[in-house]
């Protein structure tokens, strides 16, 4: 290599320059630089690595020895059969029940009688003093028109009231009656203003303009009819007042 000889030369040129600086009389002598072709010595060959050891093949394992079989196991005793039960002897039926006397029925209890309307209560009442009569009403003006005509009777102390809507000269007539009857004859403010007693029947063959008409000696607005004679031994006088009783309560202001 050139190198090393370039760096020598160098050396040796700085080497003498410096002496002569310092006044140096006798030269140093130099070393000689190595001869340019002069072969190096070869580079000392590194030690080859001593190979490892080849690995230790592993013992193969020994093999398992052979399962050992099993002892049979010993079978089992078979079971004892369990012995049959004894029987009881039958046990006797208990004699029956004796039957309680069936107890009495209890009374039931006592039914207070329930309050009836009497008859009385159920239809409208007219009342004039002590006498009261059960009646038929004759609203309407066919009911006014037709009122007992053509009856065979009127049931003892039972009569028709009639209604008119305010107090007027009334007429009445017996066409067609069959019985005598007996007439009051009431006003708005509930007072008897007139009585008429036994009308007669139509005489046979007698035409309707021969009938006698009957009314009252003031205006009235309500007519009872009752049977003539029913009216005989109670007081019925004029100014006498009237009730509407039962069905007729409350009606008619009176």
């Amino acid at each position: 290599m050139r190198f090393p000889t370039v760096a020598v030369s160098l050396l040796l040129f700085l080497l003498v320059v410096a002496c002569a600086e310092s006044g140096l009389a006798e030269p140093i002598a130099l070393p000689q630089p190595l001869p340019t072709n002069t072969p190096q010595p070869a580079a000392t060959d590194l030690p080859v690595a001593t190979p490892l050891p080849a690995a230790t093949d592993i013992p193969m394992a020994t093999p398992l020895s052979a399962a050992t079989d099993l002892p049979t196991a010993a079978p089992l005793p078979m079971a004892t059969e369990i012995p049959t039960a004894t029987l009881y002897p039958t046990v006797a039926p208990l004699p029956a029940a004796t039957e309680l006397p069936t107890a009495e029925p209890a009374s039931p209890a006592p039914v207070l009688p329930v309050a009836e309307p009497t008859p009385e209560e159920l239809l409208p009442l007219v009342t004039i003093g002590e006498a009261s009569w059960p009646v038929e009403l004759a609203v309407t003006p066919e009911e006014r028109s037709r009122g007992l005509s053509g009856r065979e009777v009127l049931p003892e102390g039972f009569g028709m009231l009639f209604v008119f809507e305010g107090d007027h000269h009334l007429s009445f007539w017996m066409r067609e009656m069959n019985f005598p009857l007996d007439m009051a004859w009431i006003d708005s403010s509930c007072h008897v203003v007139d009585v008429t007693r036994d009308a007669p029947v139509p005489e046979p063959g007698q035409s309707l303009s021969d009938l006698p008409r009957f009314s009252p000696s003031q205006p009235a607005r309500f007519v009872l009819e009752i049977n003539a004679g029913e009216f005989d031994g109670m007081d019925a006088s004029i100014g006498e007042a009237v009730r509407f009783e039962g069905a007729l309560q409350g009606q008619y202001g009176c």
